[in-house]
C-alpha cells in the first residue's frame, strides 16, 4: 500500500514524492468531491516514475460503491478497481467528475508543473518516521 500524506492545501506526499493536486465539488442532486493530481512524467516506472492521485468522496446523497480486486480472481494484487454509480444524477455527476479528472491531469502533465519543492522537502524531513 502506498503512503499518501497531506503536506498542505496544494501538495501531497506519495511515497516521498511531492504531488501537486487540485480539488473540486460536483453537485446536481447529489454531491461528490474530487482530488486529483500528478507530478508529471519522471522518466521511469513505478520505482522512479511519476505519481498520479485520484480520490472520489461522497459529500451528500451519492449512491455509489467502489471495490479493488485482485488479479485473475485472486483477492491479492492490483488487478483493478471497479466503481458503480446508481441513479441519473449520479451518472451526470460522474461524467463531470471524470471530465475534470482528465482535464486536470492533462493540464498538469502538459505544463510539467513542479510542486513547491522547498515546502515539500522540509515537510518530508520534519516528518520522517
Amino acid at each position: 500500500m502506498r503512503q499518501v500524506k497531506l503536506v498542505n492545501e496544494e501538495v501531497l506526499s506519495i511515497d516521498g514524492n511531492c504531488v501537486p493536486f487540485e480539488q473540486e465539488v460536483f453537485t446536481i442532486l447529489n454531491s461528490m468531491a474530487v482530488m486529483v493530481g500528478t507530478n508529471g512524467s519522471q522518466g521511469g516506472d513505478a520505482g522512479h516514475g511519476s505519481r498520479t492521485y485520484i480520490r472520489l468522496q461522497n459529500i451528500s446523497g451519492t449512491d455509489f460503491s467502489a471495490r479493488a480486486f485482485g488479479r485473475m480472481g485472486s483477492n491479492y494484487g492490483n488487478g483493478g478497481v471497479e466503481i458503480v454509480f446508481a441513479g441519473d444524477s449520479e451518472l451526470h455527476v460522474a461524467i463531470e467528475m471524470f471530465q475534470y479528472i482528465a482535464d486536470t491531469l492533462k493540464k498538469q502533465a502538459d505544463r510539467a508543473r513542479e510542486c513547491n519543492v522547498p515546502v515539500c522537502a522540509k515537510w518530508l524531513l520534519d516528518n520522517e518516521e
